[in-house]
């Protein structure tokens, strides 16, 4: 269900951002390299991915109905720290 959803709601979003959100995610491009290949500025291509990840994000949370993690907690379990390459 969850598939069907999101090719219903991305059909939901502008060309252009449905567009720069493929070339992102699933071709794996760089925000520079859409910027490039699209002659748009990255920080203009930079917020308006954030925009429709949101946008995404905010139509998953009301048809799935998932809580939201209360102000200061968090949605993940607690990992221990991970090491850097001095230890």
């Amino acid at each position: 269900p969850q598939r069907e959803w999101l090719i219903r709601t991305l059909e939901t979003l502008e060309p252009n951002h449905r567009r720069w959100l493929r070339y992102h995610w699933i071709d794996g491009l760089s925000v520079q390299q859409i910027g490039e290949r699209e002659r748009i500025d990255r920080l203009v291509l930079r917020r308006a991915l954030k925009l429709s990840l949101n946008s995404l994000r905010t139509e998953a949370d009301r048809v799935f109905k998932r809580k939201r993690p209360e102000a200061g907690q968090q949605s993940w379990p607690d990992l221990p720290p991970r090491q850097s390459a001095n230890h």
